[in-house]
């Protein structure tokens, strides 16, 4: 089933602000202590504190620009839902018991941040003063397909997660009623089964997300 182009816009913009946040946090130099729960919340509202007194978004009410006025909405009201989900021990332990890797998670981090990248650049080139903004969406959506599948590309990277993923929840659903003979198989799968399960990804991508004809 195709989803509408409402649903790609959330789905793009979602994706672009996990892209200015992972980027915020990923491309800065690292501290020598791991930062806590409380200092990750200071650097988030600080970020909104800068954004809201920029000139550029004009307290997210712009007289002028009524595109500043929605982006920087998104932006503050993306801080704040993430905010409030670090405030909550109970619902981030569900991430850490989703992925329990410290690598796995880096992973999936820098492959939703080459997501991000490649939707920023795409807005970045567009011709706006020549094209109507309705292009911008036309060419956004193939812009996602091809970046899904550029990172799905990276099986060595994936399949591994993956792995240890049906690893660690072998006693729940789908993986506590999958035959040990398919987990096993899984896991020893040959170069030749994981590209197969590759191009069923894909296809399910260019269903769901309409690629370049």
């Amino acid at each position: 089933m195709k989803i509408n182009e409402t649903q790609i816009v959330i789905t793009i913009l979602v994706l672009v602000v996990g892209y200015l946040l992972v980027n915020r946090f990923f491309m800065k130099p690292k501290p020598k202590e791991v930062p806590t729960t409380q200092d990750v919340i200071a650097d988030l509202e600080g970020m909104k504190f800068d954004a809201l007194n920029s000139t550029r978004i004009e307290m997210y009410r712009s007289a002028t620009d009524t595109g500043h006025t929605i982006a920087g909405t998104i932006l503050e009201q993306a801080i704040d839902i993430i905010v409030a989900i670090l405030e909550k021990p109970d619902i981030t332990k569900i991430g850490n018991i989703i992925i329990q890797s410290k690598e796995d998670a880096d992973n999936v981090a820098i492959m939703i941040e080459e997501v991000g990248k490649d939707i920023v650049t795409n807005i970045k080139n567009f011709k706006g003063d020549t094209l109507p903004p309705k292009d911008l969406l036309k060419q956004l959506i193939p812009t996602v397909n091809a970046s899904l599948k550029d990172e799905l590309a990276k099986t060595d990277i994936w399949y591994p997660i993956f792995i240890r993923f049906m690893e660690n929840h072998s006693d729940k659903e789908p993986f506590s009623s999958t035959p040990e003979d398919t987990k096993n198989l899984l896991k020893s799968a040959s170069p030749s089964t994981i590209e197969r399960l590759r191009m069923e990804i894909e296809n399910k991508i260019n269903e769901i997300i309409p690629g370049r004809d």
